[in-house]
């Protein structure tokens, strides 16, 4: 699935993931950073909180206010299936585009 997605996200131009991307939020999260890796691994990890908090060395509960956190900045919920989407289709894209 991973690769069949990367395929076609390689077909989105330049242009249209900087639309997609600054339609998102106005908080650029899928820049390097805290909540790039923060999101990386919850992801990688099925959403799992308690496993993600491991691997990033931090407490449950400062996982789940990072998360809340950006929630508030930019109105996107990682924990909700629809905003995940498309945190993670922002993570890809803006990986794809910046090399």
């Amino acid at each position: 699935w991973q690769l069949r997605l990367e395929c076609l996200l390689d077909q989105i131009g330049r242009e249209a993931v900087e639309d997609f991307l600054r339609s998102l939020s106005p908080v650029p999260f899928w820049e390097e950073g805290e909540w790039r890796r923060t999101l990386e691994i919850f992801f990688h990890l099925d959403g799992n909180v308690s496993e993600a908090a491991r691997r990033l060395h931090l407490h449950r509960n400062t996982l789940l206010y990072r998360l809340d956190r950006l929630k508030q900045e930019t109105g996107l919920d990682a924990r909700r299936f629809e905003d995940a989407v498309e945190i993670y289709l922002a993570l890809l894209l803006s990986a794809k585009h910046r090399r």
